[in-house]
């Protein structure tokens, strides 16, 4: 059983700052008809990678259970009960995710995520939906729209979004939804039923259907394509309460991705935030032979600096220069993690190209044929690629270790968050904030100090021997690699690397805390993880904390 995560192709952060004085966030959703495997996955990312997206809704995901997976460059959010059918979801970028507040699976139809967006005062709640066909039943559809309803009467903030694959036609607008539907529709059909629940629904809650306020040509609004390819539709909308936020929609046209629906995308407007300069973790960094070489030589040259800008400094500032020293000299040498999808072969590129050139040609029988042929085979092609890359992970593990515990690890590729966790009175909380609180109020507690026993007194005759600085490198060579850092970022690999410099500061860091009593309040601190449990219910664990 193949149990690998699929490497995914690292992607543009789409929040692009301009000369003007807005940038935009990119809103969009998509039908992507199945999402059940890894590779359907890894095929979505790389179709996603010339298109701007920030957020992105998914119908029709179709994979089991409610989970929050957090990849190198995207969060996905999915929610799905029946096995093989339905389901719904988010893609959110990595740039985004200190923002997100929480998601929310209502059932299969709809999702809902709560983001406080920059430059925005009020959170947006954005809620994606896959509503039942034409062909459902009445009842059914009815029970979608008043779920629907509810949701957003009781969980949107005060400004919302919904969007997703409604399956209806809304046809001409008439006179009196002028506050819901602008003057730019697709069709002059009638509208069908679930169109009429559509418009009922917007008109109830006061949302706006984006797709009818921009003008755009007739070949650039149907976002749904009939299997025959005889008929076009529109049947997916994003609709807002805050039309004046979005300066613009469109249909994605040639998107590369084996689905008969297009993707609708909003521009939403925002206040231009300030442009820092990036931050680079260190950990983010490669250190490959020819950085590691300028990281030894940059350092050394200041290292040579220590004595004479700390000369009558204490243990604390002492550590702080060299701390950020060691930081600084890194970022200036930078070498960004490698950035590729070299993962994938040559033909399964070529089948990608070949598929791009077929949707952006006229689409006639013998396309949609090709088209569907290809799709086929890129599929195939990705697990093979999958599977070749990971046996040749491990096979390079266990020549350089003897095991795959390592080739594991840089394999997998993707972390999962928590969904919801248990407060100290058993109530569930979905907030990304929420659950942060009840797990910092566990270990607050958990390592408060409670002692009453008297300190021991140690003798004032008791001589405690300097550290050497053999001591320090053992020390230093004795750490295992692969691990991951503290909270400052600092890796042992960089460590290892330049420790013929660090072992005389470091070593007369330590003895002047052995001097002094004194230690750095950076020793103080430490990151603690949440891992999960296994086993017949999947539960999250705290020590003695189950949530």
């Amino acid at each position: 059983m193949d149990n690998t995560q699929p490497t995914l192709p690292r992607q543009e952060t789409t929040m692009r700052t301009k000369t003007n004085k807005h940038t935009k966030i990119y809103i969009a959703a998509l039908n992507v008809l199945t999402l059940r495997t890894e590779e359907s996955l890894s095929e979505l990312s790389l179709a996603l990678q010339n298109t701007k997206w920030d957020i992105l809704g998914l119908s029709e995901v179709r994979r089991i259970g409610e989970n929050i997976i957090a990849y190198p460059d995207f969060i996905l959010y999915h929610m799905g009960q029946t096995p093989g059918k339905h389901g719904v979801g988010f893609l959110v970028k990595k740039y985004l995710a200190k923002h997100i507040i929480g998601f929310y699976g209502v059932s299969e139809r709809i999702a809902l995520l709560n983001i406080k967006l920059p430059e925005y005062k009020d959170p947006w709640t954005i809620i994606q939906i896959y509503s039942p066909t034409e062909q459902a039943e009445t009842e059914t559809t009815s029970q979608f729209y008043q779920e629907l309803n509810k949701t957003l009467q009781t969980y949107a903030h005060k400004n919302a979004i919904v969007m997703g694959d409604f399956n209806g036609q809304i046809g001409e607008r008439q006179w009196d939804e002028d506050a819901i539907i602008g003057p730019f529709t697709y069709s002059s059909k009638p509208r069908s039923r679930n169109g009429k629940m559509l418009a009922g629904f917007a008109m109830e809650n006061n949302l706006t259907i984006l797709n009818t306020m921009f003008k755009k040509n007739k070949n650039r609004m149907w976002t749904w394509l009939s299997p025959d390819g005889k008929s076009k539709n529109q049947i997916d909308f994003i609709m807002s309460n805050k039309p004046k936020c979005f300066t613009n929609i469109n249909v994605i046209n040639n998107l590369n991705f084996n689905t008969n629906h297009r993707m609708v995308r909003a521009e939403l407007n925002s206040s231009q935030p300030k442009n820092p300069r990036p931050k680079i973790n260190p950990e983010d960094i490669k250190l490959n032979r020819y950085s590691t070489e300028e990281n030894v030589n940059s350092l050394n040259l200041k290292l040579k600096e220590y004595k004479r800008e700390t000369k009558d400094a204490g243990i604390q500032e002492k550590y702080n220069w060299l701390e950020r020293t060691i930081k600084n000299t890194i970022k200036e040498n930078k070498t960004k993690k490698e950035n590729s999808n070299n993962w994938i072969s040559e033909k399964t590129t070529n089948l990608l190209e070949q598929r791009s050139a077929l949707i952006s040609a006229k689409m006639t029988d013998n396309n949609r044929k090709e088209i569907t042929k290809i799709s086929k085979e890129i599929k195939e092609n990705i697990r093979k690629d999958r599977r070749q890359r990971r046996m040749e992970t491990i096979e390079r593990h266990i020549r350089q270790t003897g095991g795959i515990k390592k080739a594991y690890k840089e394999l997998t590729n993707k972390k999962e968050w928590i969904v919801k966790m248990k407060n100290s009175n058993g109530i569930k909380k979905i907030g990304r904030k929420e659950i942060l609180n009840i797990a910092t109020d566990y270990y607050t507690e958990l390592y408060k100090d409670n002692t009453n026993e008297r300190e021991i007194e140690l003798p004032d005759n008791e001589i405690i021997p300097y550290i050497l600085q053999e001591e320090t490198e053992k020390a230093i060579n004795t750490q295992k690699s692969d691990k991951a850092p503290g909270p400052d970022g600092i890796s042992n690999e960089i460590l290892k690397q330049m420790k013929a410099d660090l072992i005389p500061i470091l070593t007369e860091i330590f003895n002047g805390v052995i001097s002094t009593e004194i230690i750095p309040k950076q020793w103080t601190e430490s990151n603690i993880i949440l891992l999960f449990k296994k086993g017949t219910t999947a539960i999250w664990e705290i020590t003695g904390l189950l949530v």
